[in-house]
């Protein structure tokens, strides 16, 4: 079943997220396998930003759809914020708010992942050099 749940996933793209979803909800009991996959495709070398925002969203889909694939998600969610690139910082962020305000996980939790994201946020960018003055 994994393997077929990798080849769906290799092949749906952001497009093909409900039938990703379909999928884990006739699996369900696969669920733990599911998530383990989908974070081992955002760590694999030469996984691409795209390929791992895509993740990002196939995982908020599955978290979407059941409270069941959230309570087995969330003992990984930590891995993935080191995971998801600093590219990809801001979509991560903006995926992690809607869980919040969606009372996805417990408060502690997002006080973790919260931590971690302003960890991982890419370095503001120097600031301008002085102007110079004239003699």
């Amino acid at each position: 079943m994994t393997e077929e749940f990798r080849q769906i996933l290799q092949a749906a793209g952001e497009e093909g997220l409900p039938e990703v979803v379909s999928y884990v909800n006739d699996h369900a009991d696969l669920i733990s396998d599911f998530i383990d996959l989908i974070l081992a495709r955002m760590a694999a070398e030469g996984s691409t930003n795209k390929s791992k925002l895509t993740m990002l969203k196939t995982l908020d889909a599955i978290f979407t759809a059941s409270e069941d694939y959230r309570k087995v998600g969330a003992r990984n969610l930590y891995k993935l914020v080191g995971r998801s690139g600093k590219e990809n910082y801001l979509a991560l962020k903006k995926i992690v708010k809607s869980w919040k305000d969606k009372k996805f996980f417990p408060s502690k939790t997002f006080r973790n992942l919260d931590r971690q994201i302003q960890n991982a946020a890419p370095p503001p960018p120097p600031p301008p050099p002085p102007p110079l003055s004239p003699h």
